[in-house]
């Protein structure tokens, strides 16, 4: 167990972090877990299981190795203000109306842009602290013809606070009616001035974002709540978190665009399911991140359609940009490519810098002498680099509910263990063998919650947040619900 000690401790401080050497073994015989909570983790991060045995053994790993992390580094960010001028209006109760109809209801009065949004393509996304809602609010008039005026105000009251760390989803979803997805995304990318930037075609945006979140199946966990909660998770990151810096605009929109469309269409099940029932989305993409790879497929499958294509105005060379950054994107979610991507991103946004020191009368370097690594400054990384650091934040962002208040993320741990259960009636059913914690028989991914935190999300989100510092928020919430789960009381409380 000392490897395994050691880096839980590693991940408690303010250490550098290295995956375990000897991860397969020390999971499956850590006696403070349950042999299925192991193999699950094992399981989700690409290592193949045996069907018969369920020791070391059984389990081939990768050859990926972690490599020293970043030291904190503090980032700042300066919002400016803006005026939001009523565009959510056009999200509500479209599907009933025809095409001609829905041009006429999604058009926005437009304001002039401003010099400084004219000649300058990258910095901070112009947001005020209350998204400029307190000025001037939503456009009542219109947006009551839609949803009632008794909606408006609630709509408005949430949406103000999209930029909050415990920002509630389930909230949002109600106020929406059952929007939550669109609503929100077409908000966002309005209030950003992104909209104006890239000259988007708002009503055609609406449309495929309507369109989008109702490609999101009704699965208890991978919905377009879930979807909403990553968009929204990823633009706090952005903002808040300080990782617009040193971003162009396209980057910046490519990075709100894949949170939308990360788990369009999601089956419900994983790709391992797919892949053993030879399903048709595992024989198109020859077991290669089937699910990212059809997510992103629907996605641009929509957007290819004329009705859709709200980027009609966008420069070929810009919009190859916006897709190839899409790709790689939601393709990094696949949890098989967990280690590979964290530890390039700790190698790759990192340099190393030699503390000053005097060295001694016989021209060693003093005692005190050390390495230190730095995080290079952002607007000193390639774009290779800046794709590292959005990729991390959307991995961050698709486990967002492990940091959100504690009754938020026990409701999504609910939601997860009764889709994991579901898959495993379906393997039950075909008589395959049920994936570890999916027999709801036994118990749930519920109990796997200590194991998970500290295997995979504490090093993902310690990365970050050693990184962008403005990003603490996420791992203090993250720590907190670990201490609830690492609680003895916890255990006759978890949901079965």
């Amino acid at each position: 167990m000392e490897t395994l000690m050691s880096y839980r401790f590693m991940v408690a401080t303010a250490s550098n972090l290295r995956q375990p050497s000897n991860l397969v073994g020390e999971l499956l015989d850590d006696e403070t877990l349950e042999t299925d909570v192991g193999l699950s983790i094992l399981q989700q991060l690409g290592y193949r299981l045996s069907n018969t045995r369920q020791t070391p053994s059984s389990v081939q790993a990768h050859d990926t190795d972690f490599e020293d992390g970043l030291p904190l580094r503090p980032s700042s960010f300066t919002q400016s203000s803006r005026d939001f001028s009523g565009a959510l209006h056009s999200l509500m109760d479209i599907e009933d109306i025809s095409y001609e109809d829905k041009i006429k209801a999604v058009a926005i009065r437009n304001t002039r842009r401003t010099e400084s949004e004219k000649d300058s393509e990258t910095g901070s996304l112009h947001l005020s602290s209350n998204l400029g809602i307190g000025h001037r609010g939503i456009d009542n008039a219109a947006f009551s013809e839609l949803s009632g005026p008794h909606m408006v105000p609630v709509l408005e009251r949430v949406l103000a606070r999209a930029q909050e760390w415990d920002f509630n989803v389930f909230e949002l979803e109600e106020v929406s009616q059952g929007n939550p997805l669109s609503t929100l995304a077409f908000f966002l990318l309005k209030q950003s001035g992104l909209t104006r930037a890239f000259e988007l075609d708002e009503s055609r945006l609406s449309l495929w974002l309507r369109a989008v979140e109702n490609s999101y199946q009704e699965n208890c966990y991978h919905n377009r709540i879930h979807a909403a909660d990553v968009t929204q998770s990823m633009f706090q990151m952005l903002t808040r978190g300080g990782l617009h810096q040193g971003l162009r605009k396209v980057q910046m929109l490519a990075a709100i665009l894949a949170a939308v469309v990360h788990d369009t269409d999601h089956p419900g099940q994983s790709n391992d399911f797919l892949i053993a029932v030879a399903d048709p989305l595992a024989i198109k993409y020859n077991d290669n991140s089937p699910l990212e790879n059809h997510h992103l497929c629907a996605s641009f499958n929509l957007l290819h359609r004329n009705e859709y294509n709200f980027l009609h105005n966008m420069e070929r060379d810009t919009y190859r940009t916006l897709r190839t950054l899409m790709i790689d994107l939601v393709l990094a979610t696949d949890m098989k490519r967990h280690f590979d991507i964290l530890s390039q991103f700790q190698v790759s946004l990192s340099i190393r810098k030699d503390s000053s020191s005097s060295p001694t009368s016989s021209g060693d370097v003093s005692s005190g002498a050390r390495n230190l690594w730095v995080r290079i400054p952002d607007n000193e990384m390639d774009d290779a680099q800046h794709t590292l650091k959005l990729q991390v934040a959307l991995k961050v962002a698709d486990l967002g509910h492990l940091a959100a208040p504690q009754g938020v993320h026990r409701e999504w741990v609910e939601r997860l263990q009764e889709e994991f259960f579901c898959q495993g009636d379906r393997e039950a059913a075909l008589n395959l063998p049920v994936s570890p914690l999916m027999d709801r028989h036994k118990p749930g991914i519920s109990c796997a919650q200590v194991g998970f935190l500290e295997v995979v999300a504490m090093p993902l989100f310690k990365s970050l947040v050693t990184a962008y510092s403005p990003c603490m928020p996420l791992l203090e919430a993250l720590e907190r619900n670990y201490m609830m789960w690492a609680r003895p009381e916890t255990v006759s409380e978890r949901p079965r």
